[in-house]
């Protein structure tokens, strides 16, 4: 390091080619990664989807969104945008952001994707699958990202009871208004309506895997639509262990009442994929972990 006011020589030959070099380097890298990208987005818009995803809330939403990129392509969900200002290689995530208005199609995203969307043609042509969730799983999944996750792991398991009783209580309340913008609704809401017609019986997509068997059913999905099946990231996992109920299994919260109320709420989830509540996964041994 210099003193105050020296004067650094001119850097030398050797040192001017070196680099010349890195630079040079550095400019063929940014070339070739501008050129990848560039031909990643013109093919997506060139091609029309291989598939159509339907994110149900709380069902390995972000493993599914990581296993199938790049050819799932997110959009800005920070900003809320008309739908005709979507370009087509978004609107698949565009469709499973809770920040969008549907309108009259609020809750019937299947069928906003069957008659907004897309063309009847290129809605026929896609693989369209979902993934669903014992509804009484998915009922401690949601009021946990919903902040209790945040909570103290001193408190009592009781009291961990008490409020989730609490939280399945305000959720009816919460789906007789608009879901629009209302995140809590939105990840609350029961999957059947948003997966099939009006009538509520018809499915609009292809395939419904589930959490249960995750990685043997996005296999299948990976293998219909042409993609090497690959393994799926786990993402939002919660360790299970004997440091707090916060990270106890799903059954641990429940008593008479959370079970009927849950029952009550997704009738139409239980009924129609056939799922009980018995069939939550027993107790595991210490630091074995759960997908939230």
């Amino acid at each position: 390091m210099g003193t105050l006011g020296e004067v650094k020589s001119a850097p030398t030959f050797s040192k001017r080619v070196r680099l010349g070099w890195l630079a040079s380097r550095l400019e063929l890298g940014l070339l070739s990664t501008f050129c990848k990208n560039w031909w990643m987005l013109e093919t997506q818009r060139s091609s029309p989807p291989a598939f159509f995803w339907l994110h149900i809330k709380k069902a390995g939403g972000q493993s599914i969104r990581a296993g199938l990129s790049p050819h799932y392509v997110e959009t800005d969900r920070k900003t809320v945008r008309a739908f005709k200002r979507v370009s087509p290689h978004e609107r698949n995530d565009w469709i499973n952001s809770y920040r969008q208005d549907f309108g009259r199609y609020d809750a019937h995203r299947m069928q906003f994707a069957r008659d907004v969307a897309y063309e009847a043609e290129e809605f026929e042509a896609m693989f369209k699958f979902s993934f669903v969730r014992n509804p009484w799983d998915r009922a401690v999944s949601i009021w946990l990202h919903m902040g209790e996750r945040k909570r103290s792991h001193s408190v009592t398991l009781g009291s961990s009871r008490k409020r989730f009783k609490d939280f399945l209580r305000t959720i009816p309340s919460l789906l007789e208004t608009s879901r629009k913008f209302s995140r809590e609704a939105c990840h609350a809401a029961p999957a059947l309506p948003d997966l099939t017609d009006v009538d509520g019986q018809t499915l609009l997509v292809d395939f419904v895997g589930r959490l249960e068997h995750f990685q043997r059913d996005f296999d299948h999905v990976c293998r219909t639509i042409g993609f090497e099946p690959s393994v799926l990231p786990h993402k939002n996992r919660r360790r299970l262990n004997a440091a707090g109920p916060i990270q106890s299994p799903s059954h641990y919260f429940y008593d008479a009442e959370s079970r009927r109320l849950v029952q009550e709420i997704y009738a139409g989830d239980i009924e129609f994929f056939e799922y009980r509540f018995d069939e939550l996964e027993a107790e595991r041994p210490v630091g074995q972990e759960s997908s939230f």
